[in-house]
């Protein structure tokens, strides 16, 4: 039975990026349905704001944009399920080809828009592309590749799902043995303050099973100081494990060229699993890169007050 305590207007502070989706539709839905209540989304770059200064009932942010701690007086009240991770690349009619060879598809010397060091970093450790890292959104960067000002994009398959006519356009969905993404990369994360005890359990609307990938992804993250540069996956394995790949890139973008270490490991737990592979790339990425003090002091940090990392 559904508490009658609950008022009928439920404020939802959300990013940006996420407020018009989808994916936010369908927790709307979602909430109002469990609360017989009526639900609105409110813009704002900081929905932990919003939800700390009591001017919205939860905050709803993506987790690849989430800041790295909880905020002190608020809790993580569900992880929606992720419906996708995987990078895409998108090209004018024509402008991909496919092989063993060249995964991406990208033909020889293309010009090769993307969002970060991490995606540029794994196209060109296989394609002979000129890639460039363009700050803009993913509706930008398609409008740029439809004017001719590149000849493909890569985005997170998750923005495509705002765009439904793609005809225009040859898509390939890139598989996490050629690309993997940004750690928590379309998930959602909904918080709630502690003190609010108005609503019930939001089992309906939690994923556990996305909790614990993206719980993992962002520990990983954690470990590596919040570096962006840092691409992971974290899967369910049958056994109820957590499969963890990670790739660590180094990129001479004057250049054009760049190398990368991946890495990946299983486990029970995903704590675990993200330990195991930050010990691997230790051991696999060059000493000018990795071995710095900030990162080494950060493990041990870890290692010695567990309670410091962030838990999903």
């Amino acid at each position: 039975m559904q508490s009658q305590s609950i008022k009928q207007l439920l404020i939802i502070a959300a990013h940006p990026s996420i407020a018009a989706s989808r994916r936010a539709v369908e927790v709307v839905n979602q909430l109002g349905h469990l609360f017989k209540a009526e639900v609105l989304i409110r813009r704002t770059e900081d929905p932990r704001a919003a939800l700390q200064e009591g001017v919205a009932d939860f905050a709803l942010q993506p987790a690849d944009k989430m800041p790295p701690c909880i905020a002190k007086g608020t809790r993580i009240a569900a992880i929606p399920r992720r419906e996708t991770a995987a990078e895409s690349l998108l090209a004018r009619l024509g402008g991909l080809l496919t092989t063993t060879a060249n995964p991406f598809g990208v033909m020889k010397g293309a010009r090769v828009w993307v969002k970060s060091s991490r995606q540029a970093a794994q196209i060109l450790a296989v394609c002979q592309a000129s890639v460039e890292i363009v700050e803009d959104g993913s509706n930008s960067l398609l409008q740029c590749l439809v004017a001719g000002q590149c000849d493909a994009v890569m985005l997170p398959t998750v923005d495509l799902m705002e765009h439904p006519d793609l005809g225009a356009f040859d898509v390939a969905t890139l598989h996490p043995e050629v690309a993997l993404p940004a750690p928590g990369q379309g998930g959602l994360v909904m918080e709630s303050r502690e003190d609010d005890t108005r609503f019930p359990d939001l089992a309906t609307i939690d994923d556990p099973q996305s909790a614990r990938c993206i719980s993992c992804e962002r520990h990983l993250l954690e470990l590596f100081d919040q570096d962006p540069a840092l691409g992971c996956l974290a899967t369910t394995e049958p056994d109820g494990g957590i499969r963890l790949q990670a790739v660590f890139p180094e990129l001479q973008i004057e250049e054009n060229t760049a190398t990368i270490s991946r890495v990946g490991a299983v486990s029970k737990e995903p704590d675990q699993a993200a330990l195991a592979c930050h010990d691997a790339l230790r051991s696999a990425l060059s000493s000018a890169v990795y071995k710095t003090p900030g990162i080494a002091t950060k493990r041990h940090e870890k290692e010695a007050n567990k309670t410091a990392v962030p838990a999903l």
